[in-house]
């Protein structure tokens, strides 16, 4: 059984993304995506990962207090630096990863005890697309990833 596929003894994805849809419950189906896009991420699907994300992106601004918002624009970033490494659309990838590391600075402003050590891992991320042409980025990817375990 494939592991990003949230069926088994306890749940059934498909059979709970059907029903949300069918009650119109935006809530049960952002997590069921947000889960699945986390699970996909730590378990290297990355496109599976982004594809729950890009579903489910406009929640945000219906429900801004959730707070698994916040963890899925952390794994919506992370999947993106990840494609902006193995695909032919690095731009694109890179570009959605900076406007997670945006929310994730705005974030941090309010409650840097959640948000500062993913703004970080986030940059670290960023710049480590670059490293190996500059210097420069690799000393701001490896200083970024210390900060970020450190503060994590």
């Amino acid at each position: 059984q494939d592991p990003v596929v949230l069926t088994g003894e306890v749940m059934d994805e498909e059979g709970l993304l059907q029903r949300s849809a069918e009650t119109a419950n935006v809530l049960l189906d952002y997590y069921i995506r947000m889960n699945v896009a986390c699970v996909s991420y730590i378990f290297g699907d990355y496109d599976r990962a982004s594809v729950q994300s890009l579903k489910i992106q406009d929640i945000a601004d219906k429900f801004p207090a959730v707070y698994a918002i916040n963890v899925q624009a952390f794994y919506d970033g992370l999947s993106s630096y990840a494609l902006a490494r193995t695909t032919n659309s690095r731009t694109k990838w890179i570009k959605r990863g900076r406007k997670m590391m945006k929310k994730f600075i705005n974030w941090a402003r309010d409650c840097p005890s959640n948000n500062t050590h993913k703004v970080l891992l986030l940059k670290a991320e960023d710049a480590s697309l670059f490293a190996l042409k500059s210097k420069k980025k690799r000393e701001i990817a490896e200083q970024a990833y210390n900060a970020a375990i450190l503060g994590a």
